[in-house]
């Protein structure tokens, strides 16, 4: 007979510990062993389960902003912004604007003046410097080119 922790072999002057094991210190290995084991496989169900949960809420708010798009657009109660109308959001002089001319369908924005170039999504106004100038570059991220504020970063950390 061999001892199941070690594979040591458990003979005539060796008594098996539980019938498997050699000695009282490899069971106690075996026990912590699959404890950690048991551990590792919670850990990674619970990693799994998150991430899914994270891609389900991701694909709830796409789904949403796609029907809020719509409504606004399809609305006569809700204006419309034009971007192309809109100022520069750092110096607020004419600026050039191509819509869907960035990356993955984004607005692309270049002030002559300043210098400004952006990539967004839309452009709001900022809660700190109350002015229209907060560019929304994704869901979970917009800047203020004027007052260097990250209003969305905040509202994510609080």
């Amino acid at each position: 007979m061999r001892c199941v922790q070690c594979n040591r072999r458990v003979g005539w002057l060796r008594r098996p510990v539980d019938g498997l094991y050699c000695g009282a210190e490899c069971r106690a290995a075996a026990i912590l062993e699959s404890h950690r084991r048991q551990q590792a496989e919670e850990e990674r169900l619970e990693a799994e389960s998150l991430a899914r949960e994270a891609h389900q809420r991701l694909r709830e708010r796409e789904r949403l902003e796609i029907e809020a798009a719509r409504l606004r657009g399809t609305s006569d109660v809700v204006p419309r912004p034009v971007l192309g109308e809109a100022p520069c959001p750092r110096c607020e002089s004419p600026w050039s604007h191509t819509p869907g001319g960035g990356t993955m369908g984004r607005h692309l924005g270049h002030c002559g003046s300043c210098g400004f170039e952006a990539q967004f999504l839309a452009i709001e106004a900022c809660p700190n410097c109350r002015s229209s100038s907060l560019v929304v570059e994704s869901q979970d991220d917009a800047r203020c080119p004027r007052c260097k504020s990250h209003p969305r970063r905040r509202r994510q950390i609080a």
